[in-house]
């Protein structure tokens, strides 16, 4: 199980962003030692 747990870990299924910042243009996600999985899904908010 603690394998399955680090593995699931490292994959990334949904990015959200919540800073609500209006002065911010671009945004680099952070990813150190994860991926983005495929078919992640990209929530964005009104704003």
């Amino acid at each position: 199980m603690g394998l399955f747990n680090f593995l699931k870990g490292q994959f990334i299924e949904v990015i959200e962003w919540t800073n609500s910042n209006l002065d911010t243009i671009v945004y680099r996600f952070p990813v150190m030692n994860k991926e983005i999985k495929m078919g992640a899904k990209l929530t964005v908010r009104e704003s």
